[in-house]
């Protein structure tokens, strides 16, 4: 991160007690939590610090990342999902999905819902910019 450009602080990373059965979150200037009371396996940790690093790496490389904006939500968790490892098939299988092919598209209804809608948000936008730009 820091070779990025951006400074992390001593306690980035912190395991915590949650109250939602969440196992983790990244939070602009807080850092990466890891629902300690929700892990069960050291393969589970990793997999939260992984796909939240690269929501840090994110929000620290993009300078206009809006964690509000639905497309620039939906952006980050597609790369985090994919470049994590979550929707591999062998992690799939782990969470009691056994099918082999097609796993992708199970593991991510709401990234895929919320794509679209980006799309669709950019089309409009293209639309709108052709008639007044």
């Amino acid at each position: 991160m820091e070779k990025a450009g951006c400074s992390i602080s001593d306690n980035f990373m912190k395991a915590v007690h949650c109250d939602k059965q969440i196992s983790g979150g990244y939070l602009r200037g807080e850092g990466i939590m890891v629902c300690a009371n929700y892990m069960n396996l050291q393969d589970e940790v990793n997999q939260v610090v992984i796909h939240e690093l690269i929501h840090a790496y994110d929000d620290c490389r993009a300078a206009n990342l809006d964690w509000t904006n639905c497309a620039h939500h939906a952006c980050s968790e597609i790369r985090a999902g994919h470049l994590s490892g979550d929707c591999h098939y062998k992690r799939e299988i782990l969470r009691g999905f056994m099918k082999l092919r097609g796993h992708e598209q199970v593991s991510f209804p709401l990234i895929s819902f919320l794509l679209f809608l980006w799309l669709s948000l950019l089309i409009i936008f293209f639309s709108v910019c052709v008639v007044f730009c």
